[in-house]
């Protein structure tokens, strides 16, 4: 499937930024940018794709950064009303994606090989942040202190090794890894 990023018509603006503030509560967060200034902002801006690990601080950047970003979690897209794997995923989430293109300086998502993996057959730039692979009691630890569910953090303990082995193999994206201590807002200008 080719993805595409259309001009978007002024009243397609329109239905495009209420759709999104719709679903702000359901995986889209906006930060730094309002209604009007996402209705109104260029469709030429050059926005930057971070795809970032868990616990990296994409929500801390979110509302502590001057720079509009948009924060899209990967749930919303991925589970259907069942909790299943939406038949549509990852092409759904890169389009919602692709629709915000050029109307804010940041787009957060996540890093789903699944979603780099259609990213790279598209063509579309990113860049991938994630920790070291030394660094996995310190991420454990973060996800305990934000309260993530225990089963979840399990699942992320056992893959860790196998999940940082595919970003550090991932070949056409700039790659950030971080070290101890360090969070996304470190790294990003």
């Amino acid at each position: 499937m080719s993805l595409s990023n259309d001009q978007v018509t002024p009243s397609k603006h329109r239905m495009l930024a209420l759709t999104l503030i719709f679903f702000n509560l359901g995986g889209i967060n906006f930060y730094n940018i309002n209604e009007k200034q996402f209705i109104m902002s260029d469709l030429n801006q050059k926005t930057k794709i971070i795809s970032a690990f868990p616990g990296v601080g994409k929500t801390y950047l979110g509302k502590h950064s001057d720079s509009s970003i948009v924060d899209f979690c990967s749930g919303m897209f991925s589970k259907d009303k069942n909790g299943d794997l939406h038949p549509d995923f990852p092409n759904n989430y890169v389009q919602a994606m692709l629709n915000v293109m050029g109307k804010c300086d940041i787009i957060l998502i996540s890093c789903h090989t699944a979603v780099t993996d259609t990213l790279e057959n598209e063509g579309i730039e990113y860049t991938l942040v994630y920790p070291d692979i030394v660094l996995k009691d310190e991420y454990i630890k973060r996800y305990e202190q934000r309260g993530n569910p225990k089963k979840w953090i399990d699942n992320v303990a056992e893959n860790w090794n196998d999940w940082i082995a595919e970003m550090e193999n991932q070949a056409k994206c700039t790659k950030i890894r971080l070290s101890r201590g360090q969070y996304l807002s470190d790294v990003l200008p």
